[in-house]
C-alpha cells in the first residue's frame, strides 16, 4: 500500500517480535507489542489490511490502551484462513480518515516453524513444603525460537517430564503442585521438542522452616 504523499504524518511504526507464529491450539492468545517513535495522539484512529484486503478478520484485533498497544492473535484465525503464507497484517494510522502510517507483521504459519533455540526458565523455586492442606507451584517454562529470533507458540512441539516423580508433587504439563507431601530436595525436570532439542532443568523443595 501506498501512503499519500498529501497526509504523512509518520510516528515511527514498528512490531515485537517483528513477526509472530499463529496460535495452534484452542483459547491460545498471542500480543504482538506495538511500539512508535513518537507517541500515538489521543484518540488515535487505527484500521489494518490482510494481504491487502480490509477487516475485520476472525482472530485478529488491534489494541490501543495508555499502559500497551499491540496486536492480538488468536486461534480463530488458524481455524478460518485459507490464504497464502505468510500472511501480511498492515496496521495502519489514520489522519483524518486517510493512511498516514503503518507497521508490517507477518503472521506466520506454526506447522512451518523450525525451533533452533531452546531456552527454559525455572518459576518459584525453591517452593517451600507447605503446611496441610495448601499448597505451592514450581512452574517450567520452555521458550522456543526460530533461526531469527522469532518466539514459537507457548509449549508448541515440547514435551515436560518430572525425572524424579514423588507422590508429594503432581504434574499439570508445566506446572508441579508441591503439597504437603513432599519430600525436600532437587528435582529434575526434561524438557524435550520434535526439533531434537533438550534441555534438563531441576526446581528445589524446600523444608518447612523451624
Amino acid at each position: 500500500m501506498t501512503l499519500s504523499t498529501f497526509n504523512q504524518d509518520h510516528i515511527g511504526m514498528a512490531f515485537e517480535p517483528p513477526a509472530v507464529y499463529v496460535p495452534p491450539r484452542l483459547h491460545d492468545t498471542h500480543l504482538v507489542y506495538l511500539h512508535t517513535v513518537l507517541p500515538l495522539p489521543d484518540g488515535a484512529e487505527v484500521d489494518y489490511l490482510l494481504n491487502g484486503g480490509p477487516g475485520p478478520v476472525e482472530g485478529i484485533s488491534v489494541v490501543l490502551h495508555p499502559a500497551v498497544n499491540g496486536v492480538l492473535v488468536n486461534h480463530a484465525f488458524l481455524q478460518s484462513y485459507r490464504g497464502p503464507w505468510p500472511a501480511l497484517l498492515e496496521v495502519r494510522y489514520l489522519k483524518n480518515g486517510q493512511p498516514a502510517d503503518l507497521g508490517r507483521l507477518p503472521l506466520l504459519d506454526p506447522d512451518a516453524a523450525v525451533a533452533t533455540r531452546l531456552q527454559v526458565d525455572v518459576l518459584n523455586s525453591p517452593a517451600v513444603i507447605p503446611s496441610t492442606g495448601a499448597t505451592e507451584v514450581v512452574t517450567i517454562r520452555p521458550r522456543l525460537f526460530d533461526a531469527e529470533l522469532i518466539p514459537l507458540p507457548r509449549g508448541f512441539g515440547t514435551v515436560i517430564e518430572l525425572l524424579d516423580p514423588h507422590d508429594g508433587i503432581r504434574q499439570y504439563d508445566g506446572s508441579f503442585i508441591v503439597t504437603d507431601a513432599a519430600v525436600a530436595g532437587e528435582y529434575r525436570v526434561r524438557v524435550t521438542t520434535k526439533w531434537g532439542l533438550e534441555q534438563t532443568v531441576s526446581f528445589t523443595v524446600a523444608s518447612t522452616p523451624e
